[in-house]
């Protein structure tokens, strides 16, 4: 990753001729902690012949084109340079600003004097700068409190002449030396030598803290097992990256921290990822290059877990010479940790993915007209484009639901559990093409909907049935768990359901088995006594006046744990409570004790599949029935 990071700054920084020193101290800055700053405070510093003058606190609107030298660096102690973001404005200064003359004032003269005059001057100093700090109020455009970020700095007057701290040569040499300590200095010392770059393979001195100073932090030096010899002075022999190498890394991250860091707005991922191009060939980096710059300026924030717009055919037929680097971090203030590392992976199996996606999206139980049947004749558009409206992450074009839909059962830390790893790790597999293990998809599915169950949340029972149901063939048909074995679809929509409405109840149910792969005798027997357990539900609800939740059938449901033999019995006890209410079924009854009596000795599967398989026969029973069917239900005393 490091490598490929290299060698995109090295491309960057020649296309965008980075190789001055405003360039290198650019990238130093971190801009990205300023992205909600409005305003800076400036104190105001007058150099005469007479020497330095304080001349109070002045206040302008923050830009990137303002030369400020923000870099953070401890919490606790001064930054990179006098410039810093205001938490209580007396303590900022004494801790941010004054403290840094104090450290280095040995360094200059000029800072020395600086250093006296701030000294001699720091009540009237925190009284102006009190006062300028709560004159600050709501920016009228953004709605932005102008206290949010507030930047502290120092500001020169020379002759009527103002300039910001990267307009000073000192203090600009200054901030390019401390930057580049970060490499070799830590707070238990120093670790530098001479010895081989890992990157240019070029004979330099190599500081031990260079990624660790960039938020990779893979390894502490302040545990003596991760250092060489466990020495800690020693530690640039364990990663050796020169300080020249380590500008370039800077620049490449730069570069994917603004370009390529996914998701742009909405973090529902509860993480962000990086996706870093590895080019095999560096003629290809100019196309490359210009796409992603292009897609930085729209609309635009899924991400490449969709297939990226600037993937397109072109570079999705370019597996020889284009790999991509997934990385899944969180930033904790100074640290950056790594949840998840996914390497080589080649644009066609995004593309495929991409695929898989539409394909399953865009199959008739899914569509508009199934949604109506199980929700609600309100419901609008198929149930991706539905659910893009309430689900946090989900876009109207969809091209990521299956990482929205995963999230619902695999969900962050909460009184519930703890999940993200087991998602990442999901994400991770489905990206790099591993097989997932399907047990673990099928319980976590079950996990979530029988906590709906125990809550009589019926609905939202429902939601998970199909978000899961949908993730369960994605997977399939990109053989990551199962046996892919989806049926094909010569006709969708309207014209399926009329063809299907010609043909009997048990002709469609093997249909829909075929169709969408379900083969196992077991589970397809669990789904035909959940539909009939649904028609079950349905009558108690009509008769006794129930709501969803409330029906006395549940009770005979086992909190939707169940075997063989509780199969069974629901089977016989739906018949039995139909009866009770002179209601029947004949063709879902028939249909129902067929597959049970094809399942006979042939009960494989683990009860989490058997009650996966009974609860989607429930929320799908009324898609498979057509209003045909349900006006064959059939009343024992006087009929229909």
């Amino acid at each position: 990753m490091i490598e490929a990071i290299w060698h995109l700054g090295m491309y960057v920084s020649s296309k965008e001729k980075k190789d001055d020193s405003n360039s290198i101290i650019e990238t130093y800055i971190n801009r990205a902690k300023l992205a909600k700053t409005r305003k800076i405070l400036c104190i105001m510093l007058s150099e005469e012949s007479g020497g330095i003058q304080y001349k109070g606190i002045s206040i302008e609107d923050y830009s990137p084109e303002k030369q400020v030298l923000y870099r953070p660096r401890s919490p606790n102690g001064p930054d990179i340079s006098p410039c810093a973001i205001i938490t209580d404005p007396s303590k900022t200064f004494k801790n941010k600003i004054l403290a840094w003359f104090k450290n280095y004032k040995d360094l200059d003269k000029r800072f020395k004097d600086i250093d006296k005059v701030l000294d001699e001057k720091k009540e009237i100093i925190e009284s102006d700068l009190k006062a300028a700090y709560d004159s600050l109020r709501v920016d009228k455009k953004s709605g932005i409190e102008e206290k949010t970020n507030a930047l502290l700095t120092i500001k020169f007057d020379e002759n009527g002449k103002e300039k910001h701290l990267g307009e000073d040569r000192l203090f600009r040499n200054t901030f390019l030396a401390l930057s580049k300590e970060r490499y070799y200095s830590y707070e238990s010392g120093e670790s530098r030598g001479k010895g081989t770059c890992h990157l240019c393979c070029q004979e330099k001195e190599l500081g031990g803290y260079v990624l660790s100073s960039l938020g990779f932090k893979f390894a502490t030096p302040d545990k003596p097992g991760f250092t060489p010899n466990f020495r800690k002075t020693d530690y640039w022999k364990a990663i050796q990256i020169c300080y020249d190498c380590a500008e370039i890394i800077e620049f490449g991250k730069k570069f994917v921290d603004e370009n390529l860091s996914f998701p742009k707005k909405d973090n529902f991922l509860g993480c962000r990822y990086y996706v870093i191009p590895k080019i095999l060939f560096g003629e290809m980096f100019d196309e490359l290059y210009d796409r992603i710059l292009y897609y930085k300026s729209q609309d635009y924030d899924e991400g490449l877990l969709s297939k990226e717009d600037w993937i397109e055919n072109e570079f999705a037929k370019k597996d020889d010479v284009l790999r991509l680097i997934f990385l899944f971090y969180e930033k904790d203030q100074s640290r950056f940790l790594i949840h998840e590392y996914v390497e080589d992976v080649v644009p066609s199996w995004l593309r495929q993915i991409d695929g898989s996606q539409r394909k399953i999206r865009n199959l008739p139980i899914f569509q508009e007209e199934a949604v109506k049947k199980i929700f609600g004749k309100d419901r609008l558009g198929d149930f991706v484009f539905w659910r893009s409206g309430i689900d946090r992450g989900v876009e109207g074009k969809g091209n990521n639901w299956y990482a929205v839909f995963l999230r619902a059962f695999f969900y962050p830390k909460s009184a519930a559990g703890n999940y993200d790893n087991e998602f990442r790790s999901i994400l991770g597999a489905i990206l790099s093409n591993k097989r997932i293990s399907q047990d673990l998809m099928i319980n976590s599915f079950m996990r979530e909907i029988r906590e709906d169950i125990r809550r009589k949340e019926i609905y939202d029972f429902q939601v998970l049935c199909i978000k899961s149901f949908m993730l369960y063939l994605f997977l399939r048909d990109l053989g990551l768990i199962g046996v892919n074995c989806l049926g094909g679809y010569e006709k969708m929509g309207e014209e399926r359901e009329k063809e299907d409405l010609s043909k009997s109840f048990s002709e469609r149910v093997e249909r829909f088995f075929n169709d969408y792969g379900i083969k196992e005798p077991d589970k397809q027997a669990a789904f035909c006594v959940g539909m009939l357990c649904d028609r079950v539900l349905y009558v108690q609800r009509v008769t006794r006046e129930k709501g969803f939740g409330e029906e006395p059938f549940w009770e005979k449901l086992h909190g939707l744990i169940l075997d063989e033999s509780r199969i069974k019995n629901i089977f016989r006890d739906a018949i039995i409570k139909l009866r009770q209410y002179q209601k029947a079924y004949p063709d879902l009854e028939e249909v129902a004790g067929i597959h049970l009596a094809a399942a006979e000795g042939k009960w494989s599967s683990t009860k989490d599949e058997i009650s996966y398989f009974f609860a989607l026969g429930m929320t799908l029973s009324k898609v498979i029935a057509y209003k045909s069917d349900e006006e064959k239900e059939t009343d024992i005393e006087g009929g229909k």
